[in-house]
């Protein structure tokens, strides 16, 4: 079975991220405005995260979106994005894997 992680600890890490759980029920990297910039949702159907709930969960994983445009510059957001799953990676674990689910290479940042 596949490496499930703690809503306790995924939570944690969210927010030490500094991520808002707020608009869908998923969480958000806000701008200085309150605009997302990029989001957080669960790979659980339907992608949302019932904050009362989380800490007796556990997740398969989580997925990183931005919607461009958006409040900042494309690159920002995205940049944003690969730092913050990377740190992400490293505090909780598991695969880190592209839109096509293949794992994130240096070269596929790039491009």
């Amino acid at each position: 079975m596949p490496q499930r992680v703690p809503g306790a600890q995924l939570k944690a890490a969210l927010e030490n991220e500094s991520l808002q759980h707020g608009r869908y029920d998923v969480f958000h990297r806000l701008d200085d405005e309150g605009v997302a910039m990029f989001s957080v949702a669960s790979m659980v159907e339907p992608g949302t995260f019932d904050v009362e709930k989380m800490l007796q969960e556990s997740y398969p994983g989580i997925t990183l979106f931005a919607q461009l445009p958006g409040p900042v510059a494309g690159m920002l957001a995205f940049n944003e994005l690969v730092a913050c799953s990377k740190r992400l990676h490293s505090a909780l674990g598991g695969t880190l894997q592209d839109e096509r689910g293949v794992p994130l290479t240096v070269h596929r940042i790039e491009r």
